[in-house]
């Protein structure tokens, strides 16, 4: 259980990249919290019942994938309701299959997605069809 509620939930398996990207967003005044794979994100979420206002979210992962979790997200109207960023290093993506917020090329640049993350954060969240 995550003790307070995150601004950002990290979803990446690369352990270095998931740090960077938690100590960069919590210099810019964010709180985050960060699990390897998407199994555990859907755990904290739907198990514990607590919702960051963004997930940051790597496609590629071992257990469950970015996609499989998009897929969970597009059937659930509590995962609906949070901005999904997805982050990929994959040079081309099917981006008309995404049902993510935003999505962002790994190396991703730091003020790219602080600014993604402000807009979504600051902007109104429609209501999902679920």
């Amino acid at each position: 259980m995550v003790e307070s509620e995150p601004d950002v939930l990290i979803v990446e398996d690369d352990k270095e990249l998931r740090d960077a990207l938690c100590r960069s967003l919590e210099a810019a005044g964010f709180i985050c919290h960060s699990v390897k794979d998407a199994w555990q994100a859907l755990a904290l979420i739907e198990d514990d019942g607590w919702r960051p206002r963004l997930i940051l979210l790597d496609l590629m992962m071992p257990r469950m994938n970015g996609w499989e979790f998009l897929d969970r997200r597009k059937r659930s109207r509590d995962l609906g309701m949070i901005p999904v960023v997805v982050l990929s290093a994959a040079d081309r993506l099917r981006t008309e299959a995404l049902t993510a917020d935003a999505v962002l090329r790994k190396p991703v640049q730091g003020n790219e997605l602080l600014e993604v993350i402000r807009d979504l954060l600051a902007g109104p969240r429609p209501v999902p069809s679920a």
